[in-house]
């Protein structure tokens, strides 16, 4: 049987791995919370990404001019008319969209020349936080050279 002391201290262990086996059980992760996760991680992704294109097109970014070449309706997502816009360089021509301006008009817009497919409506890249920042970075910068 064993002694009163031997009792205890195995009474006691079985107390502790009971005790470990409870604390274990409550640090699993549900299905929900890492769903919940997972689709942070995805925003967070995507914001991170459009934030550093944009910082790009701010840094590295070309203007020229572009030719508003037609008209198209969204049939999903935020909906509304977007205007197709074209213009070349190095001999290629190259599409994006802007939310401004009618067709046949010329608009001023900034893209990357290592990656001319990165391109956008100068108007819209001045009315982001990110280019906001980098102005003030550079005008900074500036400063104190």
């Amino acid at each position: 049987m064993g002694t009163e002391g031997q009792r205890r201290r195995n009474r006691a262990r079985r107390m502790r791995a009971k005790e470990t086996k409870a604390v274990k059980k409550n640090r699993d992760i549900s299905f929900n919370a890492f769903y919940s996760l997972f689709i942070a991680a995805i925003f967070g992704y995507i914001i991170i990404d459009t934030s550093i294109e944009t910082w790009q097109l701010c840094d590295r970014g070309v203007n020229t001019t572009a030719f508003i070449r037609n008209k198209r309706h969204r049939s999903t997502g935020k909906g509304g008319t977007y205007y197709v816009y074209e213009f070349h360089f190095n001999g290629r021509r190259y599409t994006d969209s802007s939310p401004y301006d009618n067709i046949g008009d010329y608009i001023e817009i900034r893209f990357i020349p290592d990656n001319p497919t990165n391109s956008q409506d100068i108007r819209q890249l001045e009315g982001r936080p990110i280019y906001k920042l980098y102005t003030k970075i550079k005008q900074r910068k500036d400063c104190l050279e």
